[in-house]
């Protein structure tokens, strides 16, 4: 009972699965309805991402792009953006799980828990706005750009005019709410640090090993990176 409750959408879906056998004699052509294509890609993309999330990217670039906001509208803005944005190259669930938990440390910091449920709401509706926009923002747009045989720019076009009619309501949002003056301070914001040269080459490395297997020298992360120095 405990999984379950911790797990109600794998649970619902193993009850269903198995009530469609009634209907649906169990066969050999079973293994036919798995894409097997869409989903390595999906675990190939999940595992991209969840290795920059755990090197602590994501928090880095969110945490820069906050450091000298002065107002509460422009806060909320960059925090929902980061979401939009985000999730059309990291999908939206990801996006979520990463900024959702960093907007409550930002906002705590800047000591406006008001702010916190109308941020996050938006966050939520920005992170599966924007996910529509790319064939990786989330697992359905996959689905159809692998099934349909579409290329990703012919998926895009016909996803823009939506993407960018929902950006304006996500700004026209943003701006209903109340306004006032603000100061976050860039090292407050980067408690955390930022990733360094050495994980950064140990993530890559193993990526590119996985991927065309070598290993890629040191020299690609060499000290001129301004931002991993």
């Amino acid at each position: 009972m405990s999984f379950i409750k911790k797990e109600p959408v794998l649970s619902a879906a193993a009850v269903l699965a198995v009530l469609s056998m009634f209907f649906v004699a169990p066969s050999p052509e079973y293994l036919s309805y798995i894409d097997f294509r869409t989903l390595a890609l999906l675990f190939s993309l999940m595992t991209v991402v969840a290795g920059l999330k755990e090197i602590g990217l994501f928090r880095y670039l969110g945490s820069s792009l906050l450091a000298g906001m002065h107002s509460t509208r422009q806060l909320a803005f960059t925090l929902t953006a980061l979401c939009f944005f985000s999730s059309m190259l990291i999908t939206n669930d990801v996006s979520l799980i990463t900024f959702v938990p960093f907007s409550i440390l930002i906002l705590n910091m800047a000591g406006l828990p008001e702010l916190m449920i109308p941020v996050i709401v938006l966050q939520t509706i920005a992170a599966n706005l924007g996910s529509m926009a790319t064939p990786i923002g989330n697992p359905q747009n996959l689905y159809l750009y692998s099934s349909f045989g579409l290329s990703a720019g012919e998926l895009m076009g016909y996803m823009l005019p939506l993407t960018v009619l929902s950006a304006l309501l996500l700004v026209a949002a943003v701006f209903l709410l109340k306004n006032k003056a603000i100061t976050l301070s860039r090292t407050s914001l980067h408690q955390d640090g930022c990733p360094t040269k050495t994980s950064l080459w140990r993530f890559f490395s193993s990526v590119w090993a996985a991927s065309f297997g070598s290993i890629p020298g040191r020299s690609c992360f060499s000290s001129s990176w301004p931002l991993f120095s």
